[in-house]
């Protein structure tokens, strides 16, 4: 098992949010989380997050899920995907693979994708991931390493930068790496990436706007900042996706708490005439095979 600092993560992901999430409202920064809207087919990593997904307003959900495996709250998950025939996207850690070989093997069984989310969750839009191509490998390639043997070759290879940081010379870089030539991304999403109103611990579905889940289970009292209850957060979501009427979901199998949100989601989402469909289902993205 993997034990991640979240005290850490979160500050970095408070980072993230400032270089890579305000990439949607078109601040752009040439150094993170900037938003693709072209491609070159024989150039699969891009220079900036992919985004254009294609997918609102047609109840079309591609739900994601980062940080994994995690024993104890992944194969519940896969349970409840099982559950409900949903096929979803894992954006894993390599460093998390060990010993949950099973799992894996599972997920290709249940018709999941098995994708790239880094080996450690580094940001890679510090310097050292532009200095150092062997630092950066080990992010992209010792990943892969650990996850492409149980990939369903079936399936398209996704890689998603975590906190959605990324330079365009990591494209360049990876792009001339055969054994990596084949990812395409980073992928980035459109629903899931923070709470609002910003700063808020809302704790009734009235006060939500849109949620975050790995924010809504932060819990640091000498801060004041306390979980977001899981019917709020649920409620977060629910509003996000149905006010752009489909998109590429972000969460995270890292807290059973996700597990029961996703209990709780799917099926708001299916009555509400939702449909589930996978990144490879996703049309917009066959420019990038």
């Amino acid at each position: 098992m993997i034990q991640l600092d979240w005290t850490k993560k979160i500050a970095a992901a408070s980072l993230a949010m400032t270089l890579g999430l305000t990439a949607c409202t078109g601040n752009q920064d040439n150094n993170a989380g900037e938003l693709s809207v072209g491609t070159d087919a024989n150039q699969l990593f891009q220079t900036k997050s992919i985004a254009d997904f294609d997918l609102r307003g047609t109840k079309k959900i591609v739900l994601t899920y980062d940080d994994g495996p995690t024993p104890g709250v992944t194969e519940p998950l896969l349970d409840l995907l099982r559950k409900y025939n949903i096929k979803a996207t894992f954006f894993m850690l390599g460093q998390a693979v060990k010993g949950q070989e099973a799992t894996l093997r599972r997920m290709k069984a249940d018709g999941h994708i098995l994708a790239n989310h880094s080996y450690s969750h580094a940001n890679l839009s510090k310097n050292i991931y532009y200095l150092d191509i062997n630092s950066l490998l080990h992010e992209v390639r010792d990943s892969n390493n650990k996850i492409q043997p149980f990939m369903n070759p079936a399936h398209r290879m996704y890689f998603r930068a975590p906190y959605g940081a990324w330079t365009a010379s990591h494209a360049a870089k990876l792009n001339q790496m055969k054994d990596l030539k084949d990812y395409i991304g980073p992928v980035f999403w459109n629903a899931g990436g923070e709470i609002t109103p910003r700063g808020t611990r809302p704790q009734s579905s009235s006060q939500i706007t849109t949620a975050a889940d790995w924010d809504c289970w932060t819990n640091n009292p000498k801060k004041n900042i306390r979980p977001v209850p899981v019917d709020v957060c649920t409620a977060g979501y629910f509003k996000e996706i149905t006010s752009k009427g489909g998109g590429v979901v972000l969460l995270h199998d890292k807290n059973i708490k996700t597990v029961e949100l996703s209990a709780k989601l799917i099926p708001m989402l299916l009555n509400a005439g939702y449909t589930f469909v996978n990144l490879d289902d996703v049309r917009s993205l066959d420019k990038y095979e």
